[in-house]
C-alpha cells in the first residue's frame, strides 16, 4: 500500500495508475465505479484517459484503497474484469 500513499496528494493519478490499482485490488470497473460514486461509463473514460481525473476523484480513490487495505481479507476472490 505504500505506493498508493506516495501517489497522493502530490499529483492526480494517471489513467495507467488507475488501471494498475484497480487490477491489483481485483476489482471490476463496475465495482470500483460504485465505490467511487461514479457511473461505470465515467470510470471507463477515466481509465482510458479520455476524461480528466480530478483531484476529488484521486482523493476518493486513495480513501477507498486505504479503507480496503484495512479490511480483513475475505474468502471471496474478486477477479479483475473490464
Amino acid at each position: 500500500m505504500a505506493k498508493i500513499i506516495s501517489i497522493f496528494p502530490y499529483r492526480s493519478i494517471t489513467p495507467t495508475e488507475l488501471l494498475l490499482l484497480r487490477n491489483s485490488a481485483g476489482l471490476s470497473q463496475a465495482q470500483i465505479s460504485d465505490v467511487l460514486g461514479v457511473t461505470k461509463n465515467a470510470y471507463q473514460h477515466y481509465e482510458a484517459g479520455t476524461r480528466k481525473i480530478t483531484w476529488d476523484l484521486s482523493n476518493r480513490l486513495m480513501e477507498a484503497f486505504l479503507a480496503m487495505a484495512q479490511e480483513p481479507m475475505s474468502d471471496g476472490d474478486h477477479s479483475a474484469q473490464q
